[in-house]
């Protein structure tokens, strides 16, 4: 079976893809794959919704590195967490005997405990060379 390139649901024909994937145009939900071997085929991927307890969680960054999870910050600083710390993390679930809880803390990942004036110095030192 071959394929053609993965194109959002209902995109006007003769569009380009930038433009059908334009605001408010196309999630990863509505996404399918047209087969040449049938008329058309729908594939959709499930993308779970992992439950975030928002109101505890600092701005941060993360991505996948290995089996591990890197947080990232403003000021460039950066921690590593195993999946499921991290899941936890992310849910609200993270115990407070955690050995990573007071990294967490003082890097601004988490919101409790955390030193807003601190983490503000540590910011404006990264950026300075944005005032010159």
């Amino acid at each position: 079976m071959r394929h053609a390139p993965i194109m959002p649901m209902g995109a006007p024909q003769g569009e380009s893809f930038a433009q059908s994937c334009g605001p408010g145009r196309s999630t990863l939900a509505n996404w399918q794959v047209f087969t040449h071997d049938a008329p058309m085929t729908r594939h959709r991927l499930p993308v779970p919704r992992l439950p975030i307890a928002a109101d505890g969680l600092g701005f941060f960054r993360f991505g996948q590195v290995g089996r591990r999870v890197i947080l990232t910050t403003d000021a460039g600083e950066w921690h590593m967490l195993d999946s499921a710390d991290f899941r936890r993390l992310v849910d609200g679930s993270l115990p407070a005997d955690h050995p990573a809880q007071q990294t967490l803390q003082s890097l601004g990942i988490l919101r409790q405990g955390s030193d807003l004036d601190a983490i503000a110095a540590r910011v404006r030192r990264k950026k300075e060379y944005l005032g010159q």
